[in-house]
């Protein structure tokens, strides 16, 4: 819903005329029906998919790159046709846990790795968008709105 509202701001500060309640409306019964279709589709497939692929022990880290990849993949797709993105992923990760529990279990220790590399590299890049020079200048007014 966060991410809606942001997208909603946006559009209605970037477009001349603002944007209607009719066309807020229709953004979010888009995001939200795209989104949920593609997640739970996608979520389905996969775990169809990964029930049926002899997988065994030696094979859970590539277990976690197709979750991995396939949710990559459903997070694009949503937004490419229209819809949410996180929305989509979030049931595509239900749903995959629903169809292939077994599978989905084996490789929860590869999908912990991947997201404390996701967290490292947010971050390194939330690091790279401060300017030390301009930091220096907000510091002092920064302190002192704190302490008034």
């Amino acid at each position: 819903m966060a991410v809606f509202l942001v997208l909603t701001l946006c559009t209605a500060l970037t477009q001349p005329a603002g944007i209607g309640a009719a066309e807020v409306v229709r953004m979010f019964v888009q995001q939200a029906l795209v989104g949920a279709v593609g997640g739970v589709a996608g979520g389905m497939a996969i775990g169809s998919l990964l029930r049926r692929l002899p997988l065994s022990g030696a094979a859970d880290g590539l277990t976690g790159l197709l979750l991995l990849s396939s949710g990559i993949a459903v997070f694009g797709g949503a937004g490419w046709l229209g819809g949410s993105g996180f929305l989509a992923v979030y049931l595509f990760g239900l749903s995959v846990a629903n169809r292939a529990h077994k599978v989905v279990e084996r490789s929860l220790a590869a999908m912990d790795g991947f997201a404390w590399l996701a967290q490292a590299l947010l971050f390194l890049l939330l690091g790279l968008l401060v300017t030390p020079r301009l930091l220096l200048d907000t510091v002092l007014p920064a302190l002192a709105w704190r302490w008034c």
